[in-house]
């Protein structure tokens, strides 16, 4: 959410949030090394996606910091290949130009 925060539009590409200036490298898939999957779904909607190899541990470990900058949220997931769908609110969540 901070990549919308500054510039009030998803990021196109998981990539653009390296073109930050916040220094952030974008975490890879630790079994594959490759990307995880993003779709921007609407203005303020998007998709990533990933294939776990197992179910996330019930109580622990299923708090990631979020890559795209929404801090911590919930990640519970299945084995397989997961999607999360993610929505900013934008009556929560303010562009950093009318925080007051």
């Amino acid at each position: 959410m901070e990549y919308w925060k500054n510039k009030q539009v998803l990021p196109r590409q998981l990539s653009d949030l390296e073109r930050d200036l916040s220094y952030f490298t974008l975490p890879s898939d630790p079994e594959t090394g490759e990307s995880y999957e993003y779709q921007v779904k609407g203005d303020l909607a998007f998709e990533v996606c990933a294939t776990f190899s197992e179910e996330s541990q019930n109580g622990l470990g299923n708090r990631y910091p979020d890559a795209l900058g929404t801090g911590e949220e919930q990640w519970k997931h299945e084995a397989g290949r997961i999607c999360f769908d993610r929505t900013i609110d934008p009556d929560f969540v303010k562009p950093y130009e009318e925080v007051k």
